[in-house]
């Protein structure tokens, strides 16, 4: 009786948190995205501008450790503010969540996976090779 009640907590969590971290994981893949395609930069030429949004989400993704995410020329001027520095702790606090919540989620979802499986030894195999192919590529 005990094992099913704590399954069903597992599940429920995972499905909980997975919906909850989802949109700023989402914004941080679509950045990434961006950024791994310079789709973030303008071109010299002025063939292609950069969409604000881009550049905006772009900016958010690599600069969050130092809060220069927001359009601005003058970047003393804009830590100083004392909203802005406010605003920033919120938002970095929320990603720390974010990163230890999804690592507990996708913990929770291989606990479940191997659970409910028939084939543990492919799901064993995809979390090797999810893990040997980035690993060798990264290495080359």
């Amino acid at each position: 009786m005990k094992k099913v009640k704590i399954t069903k907590i597992f599940r429920k969590t995972h499905l909980y948190l997975g919906c909850f971290f989802a949109p700023l994981i989402i914004l941080f893949a679509l950045s990434g995205f961006f950024i791994v395609n310079n789709l973030d930069r303008s071109t010299k030429d002025g063939s292609y501008v950069a969409p604000e949004f881009v550049k905006y989400t772009t900016r958010l993704h690599k600069y969050i450790s130092r809060c220069n995410f927001r359009k601005t020329t003058n970047y003393e001027a804009t830590l100083n503010s004392k909203e802005l520095q406010e605003n920033c702790y919120i938002f970095k606090y929320s990603v720390i969540a974010m990163s230890i919540g999804l690592i507990i989620t996708i913990l929770m979802g291989l606990f479940l996976a191997f659970k409910y499986s028939r084939n543990k030894l492919l799901i064993s195999i995809s979390i090797f090779t999810g893990c040997a192919i980035p690993t060798i590529i990264l290495m080359l």
